[in-house]
């Protein structure tokens, strides 16, 4: 999937995964992991404020599950 979020240099676009098989995922609650191997929790999504640019509808199903904890 294709994310987009701002930091203090500005707009940024990245790629990501949410996924299930990374070790920062736990009882089977998603993690999204960008391309470069940062994992974004919900403090971060929201601090960051991060945007879905493009995503299949199970990664949307699985991102929800991610974000709600």
């Amino acid at each position: 999937m294709r994310l987009k979020y701002t930091d203090m240099n500005g707009e940024h676009e990245a790629l990501a995964v949410v996924t299930t098989a990374h070790a920062s995922s736990n009882y089977g609650i998603p993690s999204v992991v960008l391309a470069d191997g940062t994992v974004v929790d919900g403090f971060t999504w929201q601090l960051f404020n991060f945007q879905v640019i493009e995503a299949e509808p199970a990664e949307l199903e699985m991102l929800s599950r991610a974000l709600q904890y």
